[in-house]
């Protein structure tokens, strides 16, 4: 299906999404990011597993490990693929969970899914909204989303998007329409995703004036019927 969800593993604060699925919780709930993980991830576990070969009775250490999501009560053992040496590290959800408790302190738990397989992780966190030009007639939401990745060559990610992500399709578009975006290496050190966290919090109000200022001149600037049609 095109919304890529492992299961029914969704979470969405007052709307359900267009697909339906997972838990709709109400407004005023306090979810916090490991809550929210803890929920969805349940029963998820990823585990870095070394690739032996035996070789004529002799097991050859082949110096590669493969990332493997464990079979889970609806889904069969999985491999998300291979890993060369020791540099590249596992760390599950549900730690990462943890590690962005204070940036789900500062702006509310929005959406939360877990994507193909259990390869991805997303969390949509509400961030401020604003007006185009101040008028009320034009509201644009804004958030921060959380891409945890489980694949090799893809790294965790931070947004800050216009776009309510939901889904895999909505994650692609957010990420497209992101006015910031930072990666996280798949490292142990809960303080490295941390600080970019951090990073986020502290540019947000930057970023959000930014985007803002672009609404209000394409909301200011005439259009020609030359320009219609170019559009």
């Amino acid at each position: 299906m095109s919304h890529e969800l492992f299961g029914n593993r969704f979470l969405s604060r007052t709307t359900p999404a267009w697909h339906n699925l997972g838990r709709v919780f109400d407004a005023n709930d306090a979810v916090s990011s490991e809550d929210a993980v803890s929920e969805i991830a349940s029963g998820i576990k990823i585990e870095k597993i070394p690739l032996v070969l035996p070789v004529d009775g002799v097991n050859i250490d082949t110096k590669k490990s493969a990332i493997v999501r464990h079979a889970t009560p609806d889904a069969e053992l999985d491999i998300f693929g291979t890993v060369s040496g020791n540099r590249y590290e596992v760390v599950n959800y549900d730690e990462l969970g943890r590690t962005m408790n204070p940036l789900s302190e500062i702006y509310p738990i929005e959406t939360a899914g877990v994507l193909k397989g259990g390869r991805f992780l997303f969390m949509g966190l509400r961030a401020e909204s604003f007006d185009v030009r101040d008028i009320g007639a034009e509201k644009v939401d804004n958030y921060v989303v959380v891409v945890m990745s489980q694949v090799p060559g893809q790294a965790h990610q931070i947004l800050h998007t216009p776009i309510r992500v939901v889904c895999q399709n909505t994650l692609s578009y957010g990420e497209r329409a992101a006015s910031l975006n930072l990666a996280i290496p798949h490292t142990t050190t809960a303080a490295s995703v941390l600080a970019f966290a951090a990073d986020v919090v502290i540019n947000m109000d930057k970023k959000i004036a930014l985007t803002k200022s672009i609404f209000d001149a394409m909301a200011l600037a005439p259009l020609t019927p030359e320009g219609f049609e170019s559009i």
